[in-house]
């Protein structure tokens, strides 16, 4: 067809075909925008807890761009992906939320990882916690 004899003339490959093929699958590759969110209450002090969790459903890969944390108080946030530690942050009396930026292309993470932000606060009190992802799963 048409497309395929200007993609062949343009690599100077006839048989460019197949090549053609696979990138207009790639592009049709059909996505979800994920955005999963959950809150934890009375967590007690210097106690590290997965305030989100999240598995990447079977035949499935994520790509995370974005994760928070928010609370009242200050607080150490993290984000594993597969079990990995892939980002550290820290919440204060000035802005409560912690924010993380995997870019564009996000961290991948295939079927059966886990995604978990993770809080751990120090105050005197058992307080609250959110948290949220952002990505899109193909």
């Amino acid at each position: 067809d048409a497309i395929v004899s200007r993609f062949a003339l343009i690599v100077n490959d006839p048989t460019a075909s197949d090549i053609l093929a696979d990138i207009l699958a790639l592009q049709s590759a059909p996505t979800e925008a994920i955005d999963d969110y959950n809150s934890v209450s009375g967590i007690a002090a210097n106690a590290s807890t997965a305030v989100l969790t999240y598995t990447v459903p079977v035949s499935k890969t994520l790509y995370l761009g974005r994760a928070s944390g928010s609370g009242y108080v200050p607080a150490e946030w993290w984000v594993e992906v597969g079990g990995i530690k892939r980002d550290h942050r820290r919440s204060n009396w000035s802005n409560w939320n912690a924010s993380f930026d995997f870019g564009d292309s996000g961290i991948k993470a295939v079927a059966g990882d886990t995604v978990k932000v993770f809080v751990m606060h120090r105050f005197l009190t058992v307080q609250d916690f959110d948290a949220s992802i952002y990505g899109r799963l193909e």
